[in-house]
């Protein structure tokens, strides 16, 4: 049997599931989804007639204003029934974490967030696009406390737009019941963090507040439902870049290195006075004891960032955690990577919770 790895945006706001996993790590992984879930920010539901439309606010504050007739079915019908509306949105570092969507590139670049934000819509149990008949048929404004920043990524638009999730798709060849040869594609949703990938030629308008009580907002069209979409503008740092590698001193907790399976230790830092989340995503293979971790692709670890970085793990039922400012080091003499070691210590669920909420305002 031939099997063939290909890694590609998905299209799915899915948790991955964990197969093949022993019972206590699938207690700590149940445990760890289930403390994400209660704390990050809640899906609003709106109900809509297709044919009328109108403005909707979400609990985040931010409005979608809807054109009658701004929903098709995969067939190219307009719907008829009721539509069922759902929408997310990621806005601050905490979410990210909760969430996993990091603002990183497939291309490994840092991103500067506005927002990152889900939309489903359905009529019944049958999936809905948005509409080719109807120019701008839904646009959603996002409030942001990011600001504006200077991009030389897009033209026509003040911050261009990615989209995001990552799935892995495989490929397996064998034969059927008469064997003959088959080839199938399978895929499996990734956790390994969010990748984006810039849509070239769709962006956003960055809209200052009116006043000291607003805030400001982005506002774009939205051409696609069942994807994490992303206003975003790409963080230019041109000092050299290093492998920066994270190690865990104790109560690492990480058995598997697939990245399909959702991990029950983490490393995140966020450089200071920017909302961008970093993820160390790659596990340290062969390591020896105080020695485990997750190292970053190089170009997300400039030498001499000042960031805050969370190191956070479950293991056995048990939440251990350490934050901590951090420049990110020269390499030592004869190494080609840099080091930074993390000491967690037990703590409680709501300890992790106000650890991981202290990156926002750094």
């Amino acid at each position: 049997m031939l099997l063939v790895l290909v890694i590609q945006s998905c299209k799915k706001n899915e948790t991955p599931q964990n197969p093949d996993v022993n019972a206590a790590h699938q207690k700590d992984i149940d445990k760890l989804q289930s403390f994400f879930d209660k704390n990050k920010s809640k899906k609003t539901t709106f109900t809509i007639d297709p044919a009328v439309g109108g403005i909707f606010t979400a609990g985040s504050g931010a409005k979608l204003y809807i054109k009658p007739n701004a929903f098709k079915r995969k067939d190219g019908t307009f719907p008829t029934g009721l539509v069922k509306l759902e929408y997310t949105d990621v806005l601050d570092i905490d979410n990210m974490i909760f969430y996993d969507k990091p603002t990183v590139t497939n291309t490994n670049q840092q991103l500067i967030s506005y927002c990152e934000i889900f939309i489903s819509a359905t009529e019944g149990s049958n999936l809905l696009i948005p509409s080719n008949s109807v120019i701008n048929p839904i646009v959603a404004t996002v409030p942001t406390t990011t600001p504006l920043a200077f991009s030389t990524d897009t033209f026509n638009f003040d911050i261009p737009i990615w989209l995001g999730d990552t799935t892995l798709f495989y490929q397996l060849e064998g034969l059927d019941y008469e064997a003959r040869p088959v080839s199938l594609i399978r895929s499996k949703l990734m956790n390994k963090g969010i990748l984006w990938e810039m849509a070239w030629g769709r962006g956003a308008d960055f809209i200052p507040k009116a006043n000291s009580i607003q805030k400001d907002s982005v506002s774009y069209a939205i051409q696609n439902f069942d994807v994490w979409l992303n206003c975003d503008a790409l963080n230019f740092d041109p000092r050299p870049k290093t492998k920066l590698f994270c190690y865990f001193n104790d109560h690492f907790n990480n058995p598997d290195t697939v990245f399909y399976r959702m991990q029950t230790s983490y490393v995140y830092f966020k450089p200071k006075a920017l909302n961008i989340l970093i993820k160390v995503p790659n596990p340290i293979f062969n390591a020896i004891p105080t020695k485990e971790g997750f190292y970053t692709n190089e170009n997300l670890s400039p030498i001499g960032l000042d960031g805050k970085f969370i190191a956070f793990s479950i293991k056995d039922g048990k939440y251990y955690a350490e934050v901590k400012t951090a420049i990110v080091p020269t390499p030592a003499p004869g190494k080609t990577y840099s080091t930074l070691t993390f000491n967690p210590v037990e703590v409680t669920e709501a300890q992790l919770l106000a650890m991981i909420q202290s990156l926002k305002g750094y």
